[in-house]
């Protein structure tokens, strides 16, 4: 959209005062539907030692990764439902430079946050935001014309970027495991599809529930938090050597237990529960830090929660692996659903659901009037989880009928928040749309089942498949969730990672973007896969039709292998362009 001189000029007269710090209100921006983010590095481009105070309607999570990555301290403050003010602040003098030289600050017409082709045509300069819409010496206002900077509470926690930003290989580090447990999964699942569909208890069946619910799930949600807890607490890990050894137990642990139930050593899935235990509790005690931040809302409370039922989860897994071998008490079907459900909604599904509130409005650019019903989702389903934990610990059918019903009016208004963010973006449907909803419609599907096998008088075949249809609905609902967002958040890690080594644009002569990192076509090839895949196991499991499960598995496999290859082969393939650029 070009915007007249008159609208340019008032632009640049509202970015810079002669107090030192650049003011920057993107809400127009969104408003019209535009991207803001390159009007948001030109700025940073042009600060020239100076502090940035960037205004929002939302707080804008990842961005502040994103700076915070490259040597700026952030301090984030809701003022309103619809505004937030966040100062960036160079930690030195030359820290935090996005760009060298002000002809790269004006490429950047494009977020990154955007996933297009390749191959997209280098835009017009027509599309292009002129030299205006930077801070210019030549545009500032005089001390009568500068607007007042609004300041930010003292008690309002900065970010210290030399200390609180993860290496970025340890996130992707379990966002790579992830890959491998989410093909070991469709593996699993094609192998054990005639005895999923017959007996679901069979140790065949648990090895591929958990192939899918720790190989991959778990270590893609580790992998994450690692990545935004401190970033949304705004406090450091207490250690990334702590990180490290989490993911060297937790990826063994999370490939011995399914190991272990496939083969039936029962000596094999105890070393797991121990070794992934052990993980658990190291990553419990790594992310309490950042999760100990207060003021930060919902969200943060929800991710608090999230971990320590992870610790629970883990705790209910090993004791049940030990008692494999020394029969304490008979592990009824019962006592193995709560362990299911903790883990499937006390830990990821309520982690899904906290931070969801964080990354939906940046990545889907929705600019809603309030987020009520996300902080709501949050509360009730972490206070529901461990209820429906300890009605079906106890076989109490009334605490599960209450903890069961938080639940539900928990992940609806997840889904109402969904519902509100779709109705409220400022850009057209992409493919994370097309993820989050295919993945709404699963946790619908899960939801549904699981009414039905709770309350309604059918036999005790028809109950057992609806209950495996809610876990699996319930797993196809995260694992949809997790492929889509992976699509952003790895590519945002390793745009990161690529622009500290040097790589400012890409092969068609823009700055560097996201769309140079993520193949658009394999990307929605992959989201083709995942769906088919995730409806057909569905649909197998329900009647009772080990082909379509058997397919199921085949569909979600490749969806892995279409995934890794796609999310790995680009940031490599920019690499070596540009040193084959360098040597020529």
């Amino acid at each position: 959209m070009q915007r007249n001189p008159a609208e340019a000029q008032m632009s640049a007269d509202n970015l810079t005062g002669d107090t030192g710090e650049v003011l920057l209100d993107v809400r127009p921006i969104i408003e019209r539907g535009e991207e803001p983010f390159g009007t948001i590095m030109q700025t940073v481009a042009a600060l020239d030692g100076r502090s940035l105070l960037l205004v929002a309607p939302f707080e804008p999570t990842p961005l502040e990764g994103v700076l915070a990555a490259q040597g700026y301290t952030y301090q984030s403050e809701r003022v309103t439902d619809t505004e937030w003010r966040v100062r960036f602040e160079p930690a030195d003098a030359g820290a935090g430079a996005v760009a060298t030289d002000q002809s790269e600050a004006k490429a950047v017409a494009e977020s990154p946050f955007t996933i297009k082709s390749r191959t997209s045509p280098v835009p017009s300069a027509t599309h292009a935001p002129s030299a205006t819409h930077a801070p210019s010496a030549t545009h500032a206002p005089s001390a009568t014309h500068a607007p007042s900077a609004p300041t930010l509470p003292a008690s309002v926690m900065a970010m210290d970027p030399t200390q609180n930003v993860p290496p970025a290989w340890l996130p992707l580090g379990f966002l790579a495991a992830a890959g491998a447990g989410l093909i070991g999964f469709g593996v699993a699942m094609m192998v054990t599809a005639p005895t999923a569909v017959t007996f679901p208890r069979d140790d065949h069946v648990l090895a591929a529930v958990h192939f899918g619910v720790l190989a991959f799930l778990s270590a893609a949600v580790l992998g994450a938090l690692h990545q935004f807890g401190p970033v949304v607490g705004a406090k450091p890990l207490r250690s990334v050597p702590a990180g490290v050894l989490t993911g060297v137990l937790f990826v063994p642990g999370a490939w011995l237990i399914p190991l272990g139930f496939a083969t039936r050593h029962t000596g094999v899935v105890q070393l797991g529960g121990v070794l992934a235990t052990t993980a658990v509790c190291t990553a419990a005690w790594n992310l309490s830090r950042p999760l100990s931040a207060t003021g930060k809302g919902a969200p943060i409370v929800g991710l608090r929660l999230a971990v320590a039922y992870l610790v629970v989860t883990a705790g209910f897994g090993v004791t049940y692996a030990f008692d494999r071998g020394f029969y304490w008490f008979p592990l009824l079907s019962d006592r193995v659903l709560a362990h299911a459900h903790l883990g499937l909604i006390g830990w990821l599904g309520l982690a899904y659901v906290a931070v969801a509130e964080k990354l939906w409005p940046m990545f889907l650019l929705a600019h809603r009037p309030h987020a009520r019903a996300g902080e709501r989702a949050v509360w009730l389903v972490g206070t529901g989880a461990p209820i429906v934990t300890l009605g079906l610990l106890f076989s109490s059918q009334p605490v599960t009928i209450v903890g069961g019903a938080l639940v539900v009016a928990g992940l609806g208004f997840h889904l109402a928040s969904l519902a509100s963010v779709i109705a409220h973006r400022r850009r057209s449907l992409e493919l994370l749309h097309g993820f989050v909803l295919a993945s709404a419609a699963f946790l619908a599907i899960a939801i549904m089942t699981g009414i039905v096998a709770g309350l309604a008088p059918i036999d005790t075949e028809l109950r057992t498949r609806l209950v495996v249809t809610e876990v699996f609905s319930l797993i196809l609902w995260l694992t949809l969730a997790v492929i889509g967002h992976s699509h952003k958040i790895v590519p945002f890690i390793t745009w990161n990672r690529l622009r500290s080594r040097g790589i400012m644009k890409g092969p068609d002569g823009r700055a560097l973007l996201f769309a140079h990192l993520v193949n658009d076509t394999a990307a929605r090839v992959t989201f083709g896969a995942a769906v088919v895949g995730a409806g057909a196991g569905v649909l197998g499991v329900l009647t009772a039709t080990s082909w379509l499960v058997r397919g199921a598995g085949i569909s979600l496999g490749l969806a892995g292998v279409l995934a890794v290859a796609n999310l790995v082969s680009g940031p490599l393939l920019m690499i070596r362009w540009h040193d084959q650029q360098q040597e020529a």
